[in-house]
């Protein structure tokens, strides 16, 4: 994931995911044992991954798992929305900062009021993947072990 142009990261998706990522592959009907290990441990980490909101252009706000909650999750709609929503269509510009009103029409109250907590950063340009159970939000093995227990 930190790394996809490297050597093993190409073979790995040219071999079992070359039409989607890491996080959404799924097992084949051959595959190998490294492979199945590689995607338990992979099953581990989403549950801990939480998508850190940049500029929102590639987060779907109600797929992708972005609330700081446990487990990060995304935020339950009020009525039936759009499948596919994305959250810089929630972020007013200039000034990066959230659009209430459209938020609180589309999420219950509950949902929309953490949402409005969450502090954006006005000069971040990219979406990024962080882990949810530690403070610097980078995986460790202890956090992990923590969370499978």
């Amino acid at each position: 994931m930190q790394k996809p142009d490297c050597l093993m990261a190409r073979m790995l998706k040219r071999r079992y995911f070359n039409d989607t990522n890491i996080l959404n592959a799924t097992q084949k009907r051959h595959a190998s044992f490294i492979w199945k290990s590689l995607l338990q441990g992979r099953d581990l980490i989403k549950r801990g991954l939480r998508i850190v909101v940049g500029n929102g252009s590639t987060v779907n706000a109600w797929v992708d798992p972005w609330l700081p909650v446990n487990p990060p999750c995304p935020p339950r709609a009020r009525n039936n929305p759009p499948e596919i929503i994305l959250l810089s269509d929630w972020i007013q510009t200039p000034g990066n900062s959230w659009n209430e009103a459209t938020i609180r029409e589309m999420v219950i109250e509950e949902d929309a009021n953490l949402i409005m907590s969450i502090k954006l950063c006005s000069t971040a340009t990219q979406d990024m993947l962080g882990w949810h159970y530690t403070k610097d939000r980078l995986y460790s093995v202890k956090s992990a072990y923590w969370l499978a227990n």
